[in-house]
């Protein structure tokens, strides 16, 4: 069969891109596949789309795209219900646009991806094809206006799936469907590149759009009880959206924000799951739940609230997984408790996940998919079938002919000194910004220790003077979490990472010593630095902090000395940081120097991890500056109030900012 998928945006990322793709890419070993995007705004798709696949686009919103500037695009869709959720997106231009192509196409199965396009396909849909609604999103979440229009359309459709039962029962009666023209087609999710999670991290996920209804704010609060009964683990949400502000703010409130990493929009999830222990959703409605299925297939034990729809119907309570009531939130504490504090049990949970979450391999749901368009309508007249038997054996031949895919390009860290990179030959290399070279060795390793400090790309050869960057299936950094400093003469770290545009990146720090941040607080008048030492210190030596208005340290003020200890604490004096302050907004920087020698100074900087760039990642909380005595010390200007605000710079050094407002 030919089949088409009409999408939004395949170019960008999200739950129904991904499952399109994953669909399409298991459609694409026995059929002739396109994707059709309304919209272009980037170069190439974020996820990777099989190579026998056609990706089209309609509309070029690209910031040299053909249709910037077009007229049409100001004028808002006639054909797009107001009430729809992207119906600002729409315009003159793209009801034009999609129109003409879908009374134009030839695919013998046209698939809608959401409510807009959905009834678009059933309206302008070409007659001859099958015509299919895939419904991402739970029917009672769509707005009325816009399902008055479904009743209206909808019956021109052949098919209409659903991702649960109890959404194709809704969507059956509310729109008086008959039998079988409603079926449940759950999304899909291909087994991982990597090995699944170890479960052995202190690292609790939380994965998704940072929005109302996904109810951060619980979860949030769920953790903050949790981890004072569990000391040592972390929390990482993984997404951005509207409530992001909010939830920063709750997470100061609770007392928390320091313990949690707000990760932003992770395009290379795949690469992240194994580094967790436990995934929590506390969603108030979920359609599905992509990333219950994700986490579950990676192995991860998944707590999830027993919202509508998706998570009863995915999790067997107690078997792979944990369901709670909904906004419960002592519930979710006491169950999160539980697996912090229970190992075997996490590996239980994991494993019996893993396994029953085979069922969404995207083979299964292919097939499911093919039995369900087989037979209806009008492709499957005898002379459709004639041309669809053709149009078969033509892509046949035609992925016979293609290039045989690359193999899985995997980078590894096998500890925070050496690196592994798989699927590439031995003469691939990385390269940075000055032009120098680390070829991996015959086994595709290299060593922390033969580069020198900062970012480093992989590069493939092309010819002997010619180069590409290299674009990995995966990178697994979970070695990471929790390592260790070498004991060794000198320090050394790396981090492997998917750069903004895909390629593979790494950040070195290769230095004689290291002072690690472990922990920051406030105390009364007092700053509070806990630093583990690494690398060559001599432990004879006595150890100062240092602070000044320069990364380059220079003319700083000391703290110290002290006697050298493997973990110091300093504390930097309030009071001290009002009589440095010479303007209504500074940056100061922190080093650690063997005392007396600030030419040997280290930035004190928090590296050992596997997040190369903490900025907007960890962020600490503000802290006003008073002085009960002398009020008038920590203003330069009457009426302002002062504030301190810790921060991470490049490197992840560790930065105070002071500002007046």
């Amino acid at each position: 069969m030919r089949i088409e998928f009409l999408h939004q945006n395949i170019y960008g990322v999200g739950g129904t891109v991904r499952s399109v793709i994953n669909l399409a890419n298991a459609l694409a070993e026995r059929h002739d596949v396109t994707i059709t995007s309304v919209f272009r705004r980037v170069a190439a798709p974020s996820l990777v789309i099989d190579r026998r696949i056609r990706v089209r686009y309609l509309v070029d919103m690209r910031p040299a795209g053909a249709d910037r500037g077009n007229g049409l695009h100001n004028r808002p869709s006639r054909l797009v219900p107001a009430a729809e959720e992207y119906f600002r997106q729409y315009s003159e231009l793209t009801d034009e646009r999609i129109v003409q192509h879908l009374s134009q196409s030839r695919s013998d199965v046209i698939v809608g991806t959401r409510p807009s396009l959905n009834l678009l396909v059933a309206e302008y849909g070409a007659e001859r094809a099958t015509l299919v609604a895939q419904e991402h999103m739970t029917h009672s979440a769509i707005p009325r206006t816009v399902v008055s229009r479904m009743r209206d359309v909808y019956s021109r459709l052949d098919l209409i799936t659903t991702v649960t039962a109890a959404d194709r029962d809704r969507v059956m009666a509310s729109l008086s469907m008959p039998p079988g023209r409603v079926e449940v087609l759950p999304n899909s999710i291909p087994e991982p590149l990597i090995a699944p999670a170890a479960l052995d991290t202190r690292l609790i996920f939380g994965v998704g759009r940072l929005a109302q209804e996904k109810r951060y704010d619980l979860l949030l609060e769920a953790f903050a009880l949790a981890v004072d009964e569990h000391p040592g683990w972390r929390l990482r949400l993984y997404g951005d959206g509207p409530a992001r502000g909010q939830l920063e703010a709750h997470a100061l409130a609770l007392g928390i924000r320091e313990l949690v990493d707000f990760m932003g929009a992770a395009i290379d999830m795949d690469s992240e799951w194994p580094r967790a222990s436990i995934t929590v959703s506390t969603s108030e409605r979920e359609s599905f739940g992509m990333t219950i299925v994700e986490s579950m297939r990676n192995g991860v034990p998944v707590i999830s609230t027993d919202c509508p729809d998706g998570p009863r119907e995915i999790i067997e309570d107690n078997a792979d997984g944990i369901l709670t009531p909904l906004g419960d939130k002592d519930a979710i504490v006491r169950q999160l408790t539980d697996l912090m504090a229970d190992d075997e049990r996490r590996q239980l949970l994991g494993s019996a996940a893993r396994k029953s979450s085979q069922r969404y391999a995207p083979t299964r749901v292919a097939d499911t998919f093919e039995r369900l368009v087989r037979g209806r309508g009008a492709h499957t007249t005898m002379r459709s079938r004639a041309r669809s038997v053709i149009k078969h054996v033509r892509a046949f031949i035609r992925r016979r002919h293609a290039a045989s895919p690359m193999k899985p390009v995997r980078v590894l860290s096998q500890t925070p000194q050496k690196i592994a990179v798989t699927g590439l030959p031995s003469d691939t290399f990385w390269k940075n910004a000055a032009g120098d070279r680390v070829v991996l060795d015959e086994h595709g390793e290299s060593r922390v220790l033969d580069f020198t400090a900062g970012i480093w790309n992989l590069h493939r050869p092309l010819s002997a003077t010619r180069s590409a960057r290299v674009r990995p299936t995966s990178i697994d950094a979970r070695a990471l979490v929790g390592s260790p400093p070498a004991a060794s003469a000198g320090f050394q770290w790396g981090i492997p990472y998917r750069t903004f545009d895909g390629y593979a990146g790494l950040k070195i720090w290769n230095q004689p010593r290291h002072s690690e941040l472990l922990s920051a607080r406030w105390v009364e008048g007092e700053l509070i630095l806990t630093v583990r030492m690494a690398g060559a210190w001599d432990r004879d030596d006595a150890v100062e902090l240092l602070l000044a208005r320069s990364a380059t340290l220079e003319s700083p003020h000391t703290i110290g000395p002290r006697p050298f200890s493997s973990t110091m604490t300093f504390s930097v004096d309030t009071a001290m940081l009002a009589s440095l302050w010479l303007a209504r907004s500074e940056t100061f920087h922190l080093a650690v120097s063997p005392a007396g020698v600030q030419t040997q100074a280290v930035p004190l900087a928090a590296v050992m991890s596997d997040i190369p760039d903490l900025r907007r990642r960890r962020v600490f909380p503000e802290r006003e500056l008073i002085d009960d005595v002398d009020e008038e010390l920590f203003r330069t200007t009457p009426a302002r109030r002062s504030y301190a605000r810790l921060a991470f710079a490049r490197d992840n050094a560790l930065i105070i900012q002071l500002s007046e407002r």
